[in-house]
């Protein structure tokens, strides 16, 4: 093997000569490597020479990510002899390296008691590529033909991307130096729902996978948010509900001289849902269709409010559709809160229909029932829920014995039980066929939003002070349990048809996508970095 020399820190020298590579630090101390390089997995034996006698060396391993950031790892302890020498046998943990990693640092450090270090070296470990591939061909599920353009992930033991990559047009992709062990696959395709397989990935040859998806097609979720700058140019970003990709990105509705958008409004606006907006004809609208609508409907709304005299820039909920089949919007400004039922969708009508007027509201939003055609009022001061006929305004059901201080209603998909959460985290069931209060059922402090599954057996909890989503089991005796977030969310919603539960805030673009199975962060959408990127390449 023909002699490399090697610059190492601390203005050491080093060698990889024979099979093993060594270095001498500054003190004078030697650390060897052997063999000084392989795969990752495989053993290795540190060898040092010339450090203090009878002196503890601390050994690490060391991945560097860039000039700026690296992975130290503590891997043995060994007591030098009397001569200043140690050996130790260890392994290059395959965890620790990723595809594109071509070397690492062994290091050792001997200190004093007081962490005083005497002598240190480094040396570094050539990582040789596995030689191995994986090839994962995806397919439809209903057609049976090869899906191009699918997202492909592969996720380590952490759950951590170790590699991705995209389908061909023969709906296939191909990955090299896989690190062997369990792996998981991922794929995700626009208007397909997401698969994912568990494979065994072996040091060397080649491991073939086939994923199925099934289509579930054209179903959006649309954020809308306002252009960084103060400019007030209203943006809306889509999410396909089904894979949980990015899609439909547009800007509309800038701020004209006028004031036609009411300042503030659309900052307070979180999301909105056009669930299966579906023509008469009972087929899927396209998704370029449901993003016009989308568009359409905000335009409608920032214009159509521009004409309310509001003292306070107003908060909006979109909530589903009414028994008239038409979307019902609640707006709250403080202390009241009005019901528009949208009957027109044409840019020059504008027209709403206000269902009910100026409620007597006392910081709760109000929510709608599942069916659509009824409300659910909170009086905070009278500490009662009131079910309010949509169509009348005629309050059909009033459970009294509220708890004080109630932040935010969820409603059960049953319509018959509604949850509601205190300012200091206590949650309440309120069953309004029995007409009683349960609880607290379950405690979660600094609480912001709830929701309720789609199977209606847990409820959903996130807080603005919280990086955990808080999940109730609603069968009795209500057991808790805490899923880690990556960072804290407002509001929450769980799709009930869908895979996912998504999470964000209504001021900020960011969208955490949570498994709905296995409560893990499935992905992070950050719709104003999208769109700085878009600007950017045009």
């Amino acid at each position: 093997m023909i002699p490399v020399v090697a610059v190492i820190g601390l203005g050491a020298y080093g060698e990889t000569l024979g099979g093993s590579a060594s270095s001498v630090g500054a003190s004078g101390s030697e650390l060897r490597v052997s063999p000084g390089r392989g795969i990752p997995g495989e053993p290795v034996r540190l060898e040092g020479e010339r450090w203090p006698p009878r002196s503890q060396v601390d050994l690490f391993i060391n991945r560097m990510d860039g000039a700026e950031r690296s992975t130290r790892l503590s891997i043995a302890k060994a007591i030098t002899s009397r001569s200043g020498t140690f050996i130790v046998d260890a392994v290059v943990p395959a965890a620790l390296i990723g595809p594109q990693t071509e070397s690492v640092r062994f290091e050792a450090e001997a200190v004093r008691s007081r962490a005083e270090v005497l002598a240190a070296s480094s040396v570094m470990f050539e990582i040789d590529p596995y030689e191995n591939e994986l090839n994962v061909e995806v397919f439809d599920v209903e057609s049976g033909e090869l899906l191009p353009d699918v997202k492909v992930q592969l996720l380590d033991f952490r759950g951590s991307v170790a590699s991705e990559g995209m389908t061909g047009t023969d709906g296939s992709v191909r990955f090299t130096n896989v690190n062997p062990g369990e792996m998981a696959v991922h794929a995700r395709k626009l208007d397909y729902l997401r698969a994912n397989l568990d494979l065994r990935i072996s040091v060397s040859g080649a491991t073939n996978a086939r994923l199925g998806l099934t289509s579930d097609p054209q179903r959006r979720l649309f954020v809308p948010f306002t252009e960084s700058g103060g400019t007030g140019t209203l943006r809306i970003a889509g999410v396909d509900r089904a894979s949980g990709m990015r899609s439909d990105l547009a800007v509309d509705l800038p701020r004209t001289a006028s004031g036609d958008v009411p300042a503030g409004f659309f900052m307070n606006f979180f999301f909105l849902v056009p669930e299966d907006s579906r023509p008469s004809n009972g087929a899927n609208r396209s998704s370029a269709e449901q993003f016009d609508t989308a568009l359409t409907f905000f335009r409608n709304v920032g214009i159509g409010f521009s004409r309310r005299n509001f003292r306070y820039p107003p908060y909006a909920w979109y909530s589903g559709r009414s028994s008239t089949g038409e979307v019902l919007l609640m707006v709250e400004s403080p202390g009241k809160v009005a019901l528009f039922d949208l009957i027109a969708v044409d840019e020059d009508t504008r027209k709403f229909r206000v269902l009910t007027r100026y409620l007597s509201l006392y910081d709760v939003p109000p929510l709608v029932s599942p069916a659509g055609g009824q409300y659910f009022y909170v009086d905070r001061y009278k500490r009662r829920v009131e079910v309010v006929d949509i169509r009348t305004s005629e309050v059909a059901t009033i459970v009294s014995g509220l708890p004080k201080d109630v932040f935010r209603v969820a409603a059960d998909p049953s319509g018959q039980v509604v949850y509601v959460v205190t300012l200091t985290g206590g949650i309440y069931r309120v069953d309004l066929v029995e007409e009683h209060v349960v609880g607290p059922i379950a405690e979660a402090p600094g609480a912001t939003w709830l929701a309720v599954s789609g199977d209606g057996a847990s409820l959903y909890v996130v807080g603005v002070g919280l990086n955990v989503l808080t999940v109730v089991g609603l069968a009795d005796p209500y057991p808790v349990r805490l899923a880690p977030l990556d960072q804290s969310a407002e509001w929450v919603w769980a799709d009930p048809r869908g895979p996912y539960i998504y999470a964000g805030w209504s001021i900020r673009p960011v969208v955490t996508l949570i498994n709905s199975e296995t409560l893990e962060v499935a992905g992070l959408l950050d719709f104003r970095a999208d769109f700085d990127e878009q600007a950017s390449d045009s």
